[in-house]
Protein backbone atom coordinates (compact mmCIF):
# COMPACT_ATOMS: atom_id res chain seq x y z
CA UNK A 1 0.00 0.00 0.00
CA UNK A 2 0.63 3.34 -0.62
CA UNK A 3 0.79 5.70 2.00
CA UNK A 4 2.19 9.19 0.04
CA UNK A 5 4.88 10.61 -1.99
CA UNK A 6 8.54 12.37 -1.20
CA UNK A 7 10.31 14.09 -3.97
CA UNK A 8 13.73 13.99 -3.22
CA UNK A 9 16.60 15.03 -4.66
CA UNK A 10 20.12 14.01 -5.38
CA UNK A 11 22.94 16.56 -5.93
CA UNK A 12 25.48 15.66 -8.96
CA UNK A 13 28.56 15.21 -6.96
CA UNK A 14 26.34 13.15 -4.21
CA UNK A 15 25.26 9.56 -3.81
CA UNK A 16 22.78 10.26 -1.35
CA UNK A 17 18.85 11.20 -1.63
CA UNK A 18 17.65 14.33 0.07
CA UNK A 19 14.34 14.41 1.09
CA UNK A 20 12.18 17.79 -0.30
CA UNK A 21 8.67 17.65 0.64
CA UNK A 22 6.18 15.11 0.98
CA UNK A 23 2.17 15.10 -1.64
CA UNK A 24 -0.33 13.13 -0.97
CA UNK A 25 -0.75 12.38 -4.68
CA UNK A 26 1.58 11.02 -7.35
CA UNK A 27 0.26 13.66 -9.77
CA UNK A 28 1.16 16.30 -7.61
CA UNK A 29 4.70 14.66 -6.90
CA UNK A 30 5.12 14.30 -10.41
CA UNK A 31 4.42 17.75 -11.26
CA UNK A 32 6.76 19.30 -8.20
CA UNK A 33 9.32 17.26 -10.38
CA UNK A 34 8.93 18.59 -13.60
CA UNK A 35 9.01 21.79 -12.13
CA UNK A 36 12.24 21.79 -10.11
CA UNK A 37 13.70 20.08 -13.05
CA UNK A 38 12.71 23.28 -15.79
CA UNK A 39 12.92 25.75 -12.53
CA UNK A 40 15.70 24.66 -9.91
CA UNK A 41 14.61 25.81 -6.40
CA UNK A 42 17.40 28.14 -4.47
CA UNK A 43 19.88 26.74 -7.55
CA UNK A 44 19.98 23.40 -6.65
CA UNK A 45 21.10 21.62 -9.42
CA UNK A 46 20.25 18.37 -9.28
CA UNK A 47 18.15 15.30 -10.69
CA UNK A 48 14.74 14.88 -9.35
CA UNK A 49 12.76 11.89 -7.83
CA UNK A 50 8.99 11.01 -7.24
CA UNK A 51 9.56 8.07 -4.21
CA UNK A 52 6.58 6.75 -3.14
CA UNK A 53 6.13 5.78 0.50
CA UNK A 54 5.00 2.12 1.25
CA UNK A 55 5.74 2.19 5.26
CA UNK A 56 2.89 3.64 7.84
CA UNK A 57 5.44 4.88 9.97
CA UNK A 58 7.42 6.66 7.32
CA UNK A 59 4.07 8.39 6.90
CA UNK A 60 3.92 9.39 9.83
CA UNK A 61 7.26 10.43 10.74
CA UNK A 62 6.87 12.83 7.44
CA UNK A 63 4.10 14.16 7.93
CA UNK A 64 4.36 14.95 11.83
CA UNK A 65 5.60 18.92 11.08
CA UNK A 66 2.66 19.05 8.73
CA UNK A 67 1.52 22.88 9.20
CA UNK A 68 -2.30 21.62 8.61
Amino acid sequence: MIYSYQVCYREHSSKRLKHYLVTNTYESAKWHVDDYNAHPPNGIQATWFVVPVTSKTKHKWLWRRCPF
